[in-house]
């Protein structure tokens, strides 16, 4: 009697791992993602300290995560949201109150 069915090709343990893993993230995804993360902290460092000065460097930072982004991230844009109504709200917000805002 023939066997009808041809055994399965063996995998490699690398094709086995490219076959099931997801891909990976590019390292300039990675290091967008980390400086997004800090831009939003230090927006929001921002509304509740002196706004200008984490103001400027969390717009700064995210202006560079989402130009290392590119169209493919989504955090860096958000970053972008947050540290510019943070810092103008910050700035609203210690005029208001009478506090420095440098």
């Amino acid at each position: 009697m023939s066997d009808e069915t041809a055994p399965a090709a063996l995998l490699t343990e690398s094709d086995y791992a490219n076959r099931v893993l997801p891909t990976r993230e590019s390292p300039s995804e990675v290091g967008s993602t980390l400086l997004a993360a800090a831009a939003i902290v230090l927006g929001l460092s921002a509304l509740i300290f002196t706004p200008f000065k984490p103001g400027f460097a969390a717009i700064g930072l995210s202006i560079i995560a989402v130009a290392t982004a590119g169209d493919r991230g989504r955090l860096p844009r958000i970053a972008m949201t947050v540290a510019g109504v943070c810092w103008l709200l910050g700035g609203i917000l210690a005029v208001i109150g009478d506090k420095p805002v440098w």
